[in-house]
């Protein structure tokens, strides 16, 4: 099974927590950042007409986008306060988990800094790179653990050079779960986002 698409979202049918001009203070503060720089962000004004604002931030065809907006507006009440905010993870460059589909809220509240309070736990939808990343930090944390008294011998065995243990120890290939990290000297693989 593979989830391609999932929009979670929340709704606050008073618009005391939620709103669109919550989200522009959350958006001004950085509580959109997640990956060191701000995402971009759109605003889409009703001018006044009563049909609803939406503020949107972060893009499609990076696989998570956010939209705040006024949803008993969208629907037609001019008056109502209700607003829902929505995010939308599709599976480029980032696995979805099916664990999503019963833990919801802890992902949602995971997805932004400002979402937070929707759940007391956080999990994240996790990009590819991200998790090869973390995986090769758990690899090397591993080989040390495991090997490294085993190298530190091979290593004086061979009169302290390095590339005699590297020629031995090593194979080809790549672990599957390091096939999205960027390598240098090897071709780039679809779904390795920046």
């Amino acid at each position: 099974m593979k989830i391609t698409r999932i929009d979670l979202a929340h709704d606050d049918f008073s618009g005391r927590t939620v709103s669109v001009q919550q989200a522009r203070k959350w958006f001004a503060e950085g509580q959109f950042i997640t990956s060191g720089r701000a995402p971009l962000a759109r605003l889409l004004d009703d001018l006044g007409s009563g049909r609803g604002k939406t503020l949107y931030v972060g893009q499609r065809q990076n696989g998570k986008l956010c939209r705040i907006y006024e949803k008993g507006k969208q629907l037609g009440d001019p008056s109502s306060p209700w607003c829902r905010v929505e995010v939308e993870f599709r599976a480029k460059s980032r696995v979805i988990p099916p664990d999503v589909l019963v833990k919801a809220s802890s992902y949602l509240a995971g997805a932004y800094p400002c979402l937070a309070y929707l759940s007391e736990r956080q999990d994240k939808v996790r990009t590819l790179k991200k998790s090869a990343e973390i995986e090769y930090a758990r690899m090397v944390d591993c080989l040390r653990t495991q090997y490294g008294p085993a190298l530190n011998v091979m290593l004086r065995a061979e009169g302290g050079d390095p590339f005699a243990v590297l020629y031995q120890a090593m194979r080809p290939g790549v672990p599957k779960r390091l096939v999205h990290l960027p390598l240098p000297g090897m071709p780039r693989r679809e779904g390795c986002g920046q």
